[in-house]
């Protein structure tokens, strides 16, 4: 049973480091907002199952003999510092990549103030764990604790629920997709919630459940992967032309390859469809995408998009 412990918790380990991957590879190569804010909550979520579950299970199997209470006590250290304010700032920015998918624009601002309550309780949770360490005894577990095991799974919920009504509002295609990927990530949120409930002398696979919460987020990504295309047509609408674009050709140096790429580019194109349109390397479309973003001061191709609109109307 030990061996199985280990080799499920490395399997899980692997399967979240194959989810970051995934979404780190659609980031490159779309560099959309609500994609990077995907990721983000990924890695979050990942990191914050591993100082949970998984730091918990290895100790236990790599040291042999080690009480219950030295396991739990370590436990701690890590999930205290770590493991908790990342589950609390994954929830943030799964708001924020929701908000992404549905074309809700949140600029830093309200993105801080929706972020704050999530980040303060990881504050918390540090601070916590630095008062343990000096002895001092402030009872906030008694406000995290039951904050990550019934507060957090709700919020995790109601986000996705009322994203999924939200979603009506997006065109036929858009809308589908969107709703199969809350579908998606919300059963298996559900799911591991509901076996991260359920008391280990009931539940005899409870210390290999983690492999559960690292499979929920696989099929969603798998999903937006699949359709990534039309979030780039969605981000960045094709409503460009060469010619209305002069005035802007006229005021920025860019050279005659740039143009084609930033053409290309406004018209939802993905890197690697560039490449193949323009019969060069995936390497040199991302150098060309860069050189641009770079002339124009924006981060992606969104900001490339509403910046070239203005401008336009500014004529």
């Amino acid at each position: 049973m030990t061996i199985l412990i280990l080799l499920v918790n490395l399997l899980a380990v692997g399967t979240g480091a194959a989810v970051i991957a995934l979404a780190y590879r659609m980031d490159r190569e779309c560099r959309l907002p609500a994609v990077r804010d995907y990721l983000v909550f990924l890695v979050l979520a990942v990191v914050s199952g591993f100082f949970d579950w998984i730091v918990f299970n290895l100790v236990k199997v790599l040291v042999p003999g080690i009480s219950m209470s030295d396991i739990d006590a370590i436990y701690h250290v890590f999930w205290d510092l770590i493991g908790f304010p990342c589950a609390m700032a994954a929830a943030a920015w799964l708001m924020f990549a929701l908000a992404g998918f549905l074309n809700i624009r949140l600029d830093r601002k309200r993105k801080a103030a929706l972020a704050a309550p999530f980040l303060f309780m990881g504050l918390l949770s540090v601070a916590w764990a630095a008062l343990k360490a000096g002895n001092v005894g402030l009872p906030l577990g008694a406000i995290l604790w039951p904050a990550f095991i019934f507060a957090l799974p709700l919020i995790h919920l109601l986000l996705l629920g009322a994203a999924f009504g939200l979603a009506r509002r997006l065109q036929d295609q858009s809308r589908t997709v969107v709703r199969q990927f809350i579908i998606l990530l919300f059963l298996g949120l559900f799911v591991w919630y509901v076996l991260s409930l359920v008391p280990s002398r009931i539940h005899p696979s409870y210390h290999i459940s983690i492999i559960w919460f690292y499979l929920a987020l696989l099929p969603p990504t798998l999903l937006l992967r699949r359709r990534l295309a039309l979030f780039q047509r969605q981000e960045a609408p094709a409503d460009f032309s060469p010619e209305a674009l002069a005035p802007l050709f006229d005021r920025f140096p860019f050279t005659e390859r740039e143009k084609d790429v930033l053409v290309l580019l406004l018209k939802g194109k993905s890197y690697k469809d560039i490449q193949a349109d323009l019969f060069i390397s995936l390497q040199t479309v991302k150098n060309y995408a860069s050189r641009i973003y770079g002339k124009l001061a924006v981060r992606n191709r969104v900001e490339l998009a509403n910046l070239i609109r203005n401008l336009i109307r500014a004529k």
